[in-house]
């Protein structure tokens, strides 16, 4: 007989993610991770004690995946276009993630937030930002924070066949935001500093 398998959290999870791509986050229960799984639900049942912590902690880390996707990277206006692009990208590609994370009150928390100005992430994408912009921190968040918000709402627009737009299209819209908002901060430095 061959040895048992042990389901480890780190497979239900992985599994969970699965289920949640292919068929939306409302799908992952017991019956079917344990049919993805090829075992029974008590083998998910003893590593996790409800569905409620296995549903969060497959939350925790479709999040995790999301944004740690190349901010460490960014050097020059393209890497920054590009990250952007790669969000737009997940938006389109993995509809039912996105939804989990942006377009569910799953988890009513203050994770979207937290991913816009507390997560370490957007920290070093503001940083950068100063350092390829020449901007003061605040200036930075500031450029950080509009194209977050252009680039989510561009995001599920495009998920949801609102708008439908080529790359390259995309791709000058982020360039004309980044250039008016660097030049709208630079404007309203100088306004201040003849005060």
């Amino acid at each position: 007989m061959p040895p048992k398998q042990i389901l480890t959290k780190d497979m239900i999870l992985s599994a969970a993610i699965e289920l949640t791509k292919a068929s939306g986050f409302e799908s992952v229960n017991a019956r079917s991770l344990a049919q993805k799984l090829g075992c029974s639900t008590r083998p998910i049942y003893s590593c996790y004690s409800n569905m409620d912590d296995l549903k969060r902690d497959a939350y925790q880390l479709a999040v995790s995946k999301l944004v740690d996707t190349g901010a460490n990277h960014i050097n020059s206006e393209a890497d920054y276009i590009a990250y952007n692009m790669l969000y737009i990208q997940f938006a389109k590609n993995e509809f039912n993630l996105f939804k989990l994370i942006y377009l569910s009150n799953q988890f009513e928390s203050d994770e979207h937030d937290s991913l816009i100005e507390v997560h370490e992430v957007s920290k070093v994408i503001h940083e950068r930002l100063a350092q390829i912009y020449l901007l003061s921190p605040s200036q930075s968040l500031n450029l950080f924070k509009k194209v977050w918000y252009f680039m989510h709402g561009m995001a599920v627009m495009l998920a949801t066949n609102s708008i439908k737009l080529e790359d390259s299209e995309i791709e000058r819209m982020f360039k004309e935001l980044i250039h008016d908002v660097v030049e709208g901060e630079r404007r309203r430095e100088s306004a201040q500093g003849e005060h």
